[in-house]
């Protein structure tokens, strides 16, 4: 990946990349560019789908995210720092592929699974191996390859091609393996639900069959929740609207909640 030019006796050598236009005159400049190319984005937000390779941008962006969980699921009772993650999130609560491969049957619910899936319908193989004559697809593939060549090669990862997946054992991969095959070999044990995915199964099982106790109600609207914090939560959603009693402190997004109060806090002022 390091080509050195000398322009001429007078002038310093030149460290550029063969994979882009960047250049150089220190060494470890060039070493640390590389870096950009071999491990993309390897820093990745779990709150929204920022990612980086640069560690200090990854913490930057890190304050962005608020300890203040404001965006409630509706349907569910999980309450996201940010919006993104909150669009994230309800991507679990249906089955819709919305994105489409042309030259298969295959579809994703993120286009960054698709443009992983497409992947395996490209011929050419651009990531060449310096020690031997394997190529791959994909620069993570050939990562996974240089592991055969170093010290640590017992340590083997099987990694999918055509997704993001890795493992350290074949049988994993090839369970894996069936679910870009569109076969739902995972069943729920209690309804007719089925999926290719088995976490999945537990989601679903969580979600729908395991429903904790919702114990906590707002008073304004039909929210409930089993926790006292997202209940909070939520209740922040509608303190921009309150009405509040000409009486006492008491608020409520519903006239007639106020009114309601008044007769039964305040009868003589009703």
């Amino acid at each position: 990946l390091i080509h050195d030019v000398r322009k001429s006796a007078q002038t310093s050598v030149m460290f550029l990349c063969a994979n882009c236009d960047y250049s150089t005159k220190a060494k470890d400049n060039l070493r640390r560019h590389i870096q950009k190319h071999l491990f993309p984005n390897k820093y990745q937000c779990l709150q929204c789908d920022y990612k980086t390779h640069n560690s200090s941008h990854f913490k930057r962006h890190g304050i962005t995210h608020s300890e203040i969980r404001s965006h409630p699921c509706s349907k569910c009772d999980f309450v996201a720092r940010c919006p993104a993650s909150l669009r994230n999130h309800l991507t679990l609560h249906t089955n819709e592929r919305r994105y489409s491969c042309k030259k298969c049957n295959y579809k994703a619910k993120q286009y960054s699974h698709l443009r992983n899936h497409l992947l395996i319908h490209n011929s050419i193989k651009p990531h060449a191996c310096p020690h031997c004559d394997y190529r791959g697809k994909r620069i993570d593939a050939l990562r996974n390859h240089l592991l055969s060549h170093s010290n640590n090669a017992a340590a083997e990862t099987y990694l999918c091609e055509d997704c993001d997946y890795k493992t350290s054992k074949m049988a994993n991969l090839r369970s894996h393996r069936l679910t870009h095959s569109r076969i739902k070999s995972f069943s729920c044990s209690i309804c007719d639900y089925k999926s290719s995915y088995r976490s999945d199964i537990s989601r679903h099982t969580n979600n729908v069959h395991n429903k904790p106790d919702k114990r906590f109600f707002c008073t304004d609207c039909n929210y409930k929740t089993s926790r006292a914090d997202h209940l909070k939560a939520h209740v922040k959603t509608h303190s921009s609207l309150r009405k509040k009693c000409p009486h006492c402190e008491y608020k409520a997004v519903k006239s007639i909640s106020v009114r309601t109060h008044i007769k039964k806090i305040h009868p003589d002022k009703s």
